[in-house]
């Protein structure tokens, strides 16, 4: 009798868990993956700073003019007050050090 009462928690068991199973499958997974970071530049390459301003419009394109010559950058965004309590420029971008040669040069193109 013992090993039938068994054998029906188990069974019971099963289909419990292969109902969860099959509700979470169906669902998908619940939190959206953010996309992974592909670096091209090596690990531990330093950044530097190539521009900071107020103004987004510079900084949409410059960042077009960058993505089109295919350089790894990153757009920033300055927090409210810097250590000394000055208000910094809004928007900066970095650049792989190695790279940032390039960056200015194009930075003075769009400058001009």
């Amino acid at each position: 009798m013992i090993r039938v009462w068994i054998l029906f928690i188990l069974l019971v068991a099963l289909i419990v868990w292969g109902i969860v199973f099959l509700i979470k499958k169906r669902r998908g997974k619940t939190t959206p993956q953010l996309p992974r970071f592909a670096a091209k530049a090596p690990a531990g390459e330093i950044w530097a700073q190539l521009y900071e301003t107020d103004s987004l419009d510079e900084i949409t394109i410059l960042r077009a003019q960058l993505q089109g010559e295919k350089l790894e950058h990153m757009i920033y965004e300055q927090g409210k007050r810097d250590s000394y309590g000055n208000v910094p420029k809004k928007y900066g971008v970095v650049m792989a050090k190695g790279h940032l040669s390039r960056g200015q040069a194009i930075l003075a193109r769009i400058l001009s």
